[in-house]
């Protein structure tokens, strides 16, 4: 490990003597993370981080709705609160705007209710996770509705889906 650590400052000149051009860093995929509540919002940026995600991290309010319209962002996880809140508006939003039409948007909640879930996945969630949510339902929701986008623009569907 030593060794590792007295060759890292060296590395540029290393790949130059050995006509290696440096390796760049993979761009991290972005994240936005629209939760109300700190140690879940904590808990879902940390399983996101390890998957790759450069994640930001806000609770619900009007702002957040701007900052969609605004912004760009390959992921995002939006939460359902059971005392109500913004997170079914904030699907709207998302699947309204052009820009944001076509990522993958996971919806958590404490709600077990059919009918909440159907009506988040007709408004455009790609899935309905409960909470705590598990690393893995969430990696298997994220490459499942990474595939259905594809075969979605690949068809020339998009939108919400029918139930």
């Amino acid at each position: 490990m030593k060794n590792q650590d007295n060759v890292l400052p060296f590395r540029p000149m290393i790949d130059k003597l050995i006509n290696r051009a440096p390796q760049q860093p993979k761009p991290r995929l972005s994240a936005l993370i629209v939760e109300n509540n700190d140690i879940d919002g904590s808990a879902l940026q940390q399983i996101l981080d390890a998957l790759g995600f450069e994640c930001v991290r806000r609770a619900q309010s009007t702002e957040t709705i701007s900052m969609l319209r605004a912004c760009k962002f390959d992921l995002v996880c939006v939460e359902i609160d059971p005392l109500g809140g913004l997170g079914l508006q904030v699907i709207r939003t998302a699947r309204a705007s052009d820009q944001n039409r076509a990522q993958p948007m996971i919806v958590t909640s404490r709600l077990s209710d059919y009918e909440a879930r159907k009506q988040a996945i007709a408004m455009g969630a790609d899935d309905y996770l409960l909470k705590p949510v598990n690393a893995g339902f969430l990696r298997s929701s994220l490459l499942n509705a990474i595939a259905r986008r594809h075969a979605s623009a690949s068809s020339g569907r998009s939108g919400p889906r029918d139930w």
